[in-house]
């Protein structure tokens, strides 16, 4: 069978059947990852058992308030992506992070701008 997983949605980790939460996703970074051509369950709000998201967020309260609200409905090998503004730094995210008890699991350069990749900290 021809692997149909666009190469976007590839990159960042998420598989056909994954089940997935998007944030403010740009039309073209929607278009690219292509959730329902590639397979993904996606949820329309945050749920137990989320196994992979992506998150755009502007400023540093909504980043608090989102990794917050759902960085208990990561399932244990779940991962999100925090994509952030220019009003944002890597740090910013990471700070976030940190009472989430979530860590630093990679990076890459996203709509014109950068994304981090978090994971629960090992034995979470």
């Amino acid at each position: 069978m021809t692997d149909t997983l666009p190469p976007l949605a590839r990159e960042l980790g998420f598989e056909r059947g994954m089940k997935c939460w998007f944030r403010d996703l740009p039309d073209d970074v929607r278009k690219a990852i292509a959730p329902e051509k590639a397979g993904m369950e996606e949820l329309a709000a945050p749920s137990a058992g989320i196994e992979g998201a992506l998150i755009f967020v502007e400023s540093r309260e909504t980043l608090d308030k989102e990794l917050g609200a759902f960085h208990e409905l990561l399932d244990t090998n779940g991962f999100v992506w925090v994509a952030y503004g220019k009003e944002l730094s890597e740090s910013d995210v990471l700070d976030a992070a940190s009472p989430c008890d979530m860590v630093h699991a990679g990076g890459v350069t996203l709509a014109g701008g950068r994304a981090i990749k978090l994971a629960h900290r090992p034995g979470h």
